[in-house]
């Protein structure tokens, strides 16, 4: 393995990622050397942030050495990278925890389990990050300039970062949804929701200190038909919510039933 250098580092993209990624990298002293962009108002307004030239994808030169960093959609990724100009010894890193590693000669991942958003950038400074790639001397690329903006820097081949994506999405985009549906059933109930902010602060302080299987209760964790037969007639109006209700008794009852 040779001695890694830091890299030129250029981000590709104008969203939350690019601008918290900008944000951090400037706060360690790596320098972004640009930001490459179809948004021209956003990404100039990054650019500005992090003091660096701007490109769209037209005006961008042709990059011969350092890391590009693909802070875009999954969706976008394959049109990003077909898009610059790249020479092979060029690390190219996309943001996704689920996206394959790209068919680049120097190939990487740098995937944060965190919804990031611009206006908490300043907020992110030991921000949880996954890295991959398809090359010893990346990886060590990419711990120089990551290991600074995180405390947990962890390395996973494709499927492990699969499966703790799927999980990230059960953990945070279903639990946020169901907060929501939660904050909507008593709004409709003409309720405070915010009588619901101590239960759901408590709820998640315990799960990340105590076993799982510990902290379940309610009615189907009890096995109490009767009353889950009367939550479900009371949801007869609503009966998406009332399908979601019986889905997700059915799994904690299957649960209950496996650990016993």
């Amino acid at each position: 393995m040779t001695h890694v250098q830091s890299p030129e580092i250029r981000i590709i993209g104008s969203g939350n990622v690019a601008h918290v990624l900008s944000v951090l990298f400037n706060q360690k002293g790596f320098r972004v050397e640009a930001i490459i962009s179809r948004n021209v108002l956003k990404g100039k307004e990054i650019a500005d942030l992090a003091q660096c030239d701007f490109y769209n994808f037209d005006s961008a030169e042709h990059i011969k050495t350092g890391m590009v960093i693909l802070a875009v959609s999954d969706d976008g990724i394959e049109e990003a990278y077909s898009k610059i100009k790249l020479s092979p010894n060029v690390t190219v890193a996309h943001t996704s925890g689920t996206h394959e590693l790209l068919k680049h000669e120097r190939s990487g991942v740098v995937w944060p389990i965190q919804t990031l958003r611009k206006e908490r950038a300043d907020f992110y400074e030991q921000l949880p990050i996954i890295i991959d790639s398809n090359d010893e001397n990346v990886s060590e690329e990419l711990k120089l300039i990551l290991e600074p903006l995180s405390l947990y820097l962890v390395e996973l081949e494709h499927q492990q970062r699969k499966a703790l994506h799927i999980a990230a999405v059960f953990a945070n985009n279903f639990t946020n949804q169901l907060g929501k549906s939660a904050q909507e059933l008593a709004r409709k109930a003409g309720l405070d929701a915010a009588l619901l902010n101590p239960l759901l602060k408590d709820t998640f302080e315990n799960l990340m200190i105590n076993p799982v299987s510990n902290l379940q209760t309610g009615p189907a964790a009890r096995g109490d038909q009767k009353t889950m037969n009367d939550h479900l007639e009371f949801l007869n109006s609503q009966p998406e919510l009332q399908d979601l209700y019986r889905s997700i008794s059915q799994h904690i009852m299957n649960k209950n039933r496996g650990s016993n």
